[in-house]
């Protein structure tokens, strides 16, 4: 997909709800860094409710400035699904 309902879209959507900045590029990382982050362990649904997709991803934000964080998006981001954390 495209425009709002691609990635992008819905991460530029996301950062722009909790008053983030948008981010200037978003990274869609390999299923081989998902299998090193052990993004497969992770509980990624919820029974009362679940998500339209549960295949997990792997994204790196890249911001023009600094921001501060972690940030937490998407669905079950109350629950700590969705954590974004600063990198070097």
């Amino acid at each position: 997909p495209t425009g709002k309902n691609s990635i992008e879209g819905q991460v530029s959507a996301e950062c722009a709800s909790r008053g983030l900045p948008l981010p200037i590029r978003v990274e869609r990382l390999s299923r081989e860094e998902l299998i090193r982050r052990d993004f497969f362990g992770f509980v990624r649904s919820r029974p009362e409710k679940p998500p339209p997709h549960t295949a997990p991803l792997c994204l790196r934000l890249t911001f023009a400035t600094p921001i501060s964080g972690p940030i937490s998006l998407g669905y079950g981001s109350h629950f700590g699904l969705g954590l974004f954390a600063a990198v070097s």
